[in-house]
């Protein structure tokens, strides 16, 4: 049996994942932007952590990580400024990933 989901009414921001990859072109990068709805995201003077739900969270299966390929940064834009992606906690329930707790940290 399968743990109960975050519940929506407890996960009411939206925010946009930013990744910034190399491009084809010499010295160029391109940046994607991913629009996250049904998150959390708990904020101090410069940094946040943001709650990402398995189940209720959207997009699914979103990768938070910096994993090799020619990804050069993540971050997200949320309340008119942008953090930088320094931690991504992995929170299981039984045997399956439940939730992410995402630490941001803001650079101005």
């Amino acid at each position: 049996m399968r743990a109960a989901a975050i519940p929506k009414r407890f996960l009411p921001h939206s925010c946009t994942l930013l990744t910034e990859t190399d491009s084809a072109h010499w010295g160029s990068t391109a940046i994607a932007e991913t629009e996250l709805n049904h998150v959390r995201i708990d904020r101090s003077d410069k940094t946040a952590l943001m709650f990402y739900d398995c189940q209720n969270s959207t997009p699914l299966n979103v990768n938070f990580t910096v994993s090799g390929g020619n990804i050069k940064r993540l971050s997200v834009r949320a309340f008119d400024r942008e953090y930088v992606i320094k931690k991504v906690d992995y929170l299981y329930a039984e045997d399956a990933l439940h939730h992410l707790e995402i630490t941001l940290e803001s650079e101005d």
